[in-house]
């Protein structure tokens, strides 16, 4: 489950917002349906990823040790990692020759976002008797902290990057808003009375929801250095991943939750449909590997994988794994 709906439940818990639902899936439409099993293999992707205990980077193969691995990102000069060490969560900084750095010990059920660039770390910890968060920013290499800005609410670190010292976009609820952060000065621009659920600084966009998505809102995408510009609203469907150079992006139902979504569309910025993909079973990682190819992790009952799809051609982007147990 994403960060979003699980903060949503909790805020059920507390009086507040409503309990995630099922998916529902809008309308049917023509779809590539996708079978790992099925597909040939291509090149490797482009992207690190992780594949067991390993990051795979093109011809680069590094094991690692912990368990519950997430890899967060690259950085200049390495990778980042969140792991369980001696039953204690935290992130370390991975170099090509396989040593690590820790950057942050002890996360707990903390927040841990790198963002786009590689370039800043934030770790989010909410009081939830409080009703408040506490962001704290790191340089991901070395683990120097960078800021720390305590708000009210529960926040979302949506994006961060390294314009100046850093800056990150975050959301809150209670109240509801997004904020972008200037690490270097330490100042907060309130950027949208409503709470962001995607952002991405490089390429100038921001999604937010009209209100609560399981209580009838809509997602609403506008670019961030003018939020009152909207490029495309649905009620159906919601961002989840941005194209670099900014003119597409992925999406998923609306309320997907769960082990993940099953259909997963590339729209325009403006929402004119560019290919829709779907799998009896679900999509995890969903990435923009360049402008044209989208890359899904994919899950079925019998076999799993990481695929490529550009238009309706898809391929296998590594070795095809076994299905998921889940399913």
């Amino acid at each position: 489950m994403s960060r979003l709906p699980r903060l949503l439940a909790v805020g059920l818990l507390l009086g507040g917002l409503a309990l995630p639902a099922l998916g529902v899936a809008p309308a049917a439409a023509a779809a590539v349906r996708i079978d790992p099993a099925a597909l040939e293999r291509g090149p490797s992707s482009a992207l690190p990823h992780l594949e067991g205990r390993r990051i795979i980077d093109g011809d680069l193969r590094i094991r690692v040790r912990g368990r519950h691995l997430q890899l967060l990102g690259e950085t200049a000069d390495g990778y980042l990692l969140r792991m369980t060490r001696s039953r204690t969560a935290q992130v370390r900084f991975v170099r090509p020759d396989g040593s690590t750095v820790q950057v942050v010990a002890d996360l707990r059920n903390d927040d841990a976002v790198l963002g786009g660039d590689g370039s800043v770390l934030t770790v989010v910890h909410h009081r939830f008797r409080a009703r408040a968060s506490t962001i704290r920013a790191y340089d991901p290499q070395t683990g120097d902290q960078l800021g720390v800005r305590k708000v009210k609410g529960f926040a979302d670190v949506l994006d961060t990057d390294g314009t100046g010292q850093g800056r990150v976009v975050f959301a809150t609820f209670p109240p509801r808003r997004t904020v972008l952060w200037d690490l270097a000065t330490d100042s907060g621009e309130r950027v949208s009375k409503r709470p962001g659920y995607h952002a991405d600084l490089d390429e100038d966009l921001l999604a937010v929801y009209t209100r609560d998505p399981y209580r009838g809102g809509c997602s609403v995408l506008r670019t961030l250095s003018d939020p009152g510009t909207r490029l495309w609203r649905s009620c159906i469907e919601r961002v989840t991943a941005v194209a670099p150079g900014g003119a597409s992006v992925a999406t998923i139902d609306l309320l997907s939750d769960g082990i993940g979504p099953f259909t997963t569309w590339v729209r325009t910025t403006a929402g004119d449909r560019v290919a829709r993909y779907r799998v009896d079973g679900f999509f995890g990682s969903i990435d923009f590997e360049d402008a044209d190819a989208l890359l899904l992790r994919t899950y079925t009952a019998d076999s799993s994988g990481l695929v490529r799809c550009e238009l309706e051609k898809c391929e296998l982007a590594w070795r095809l794994q076994p299905g998921s147990p889940l399913l």
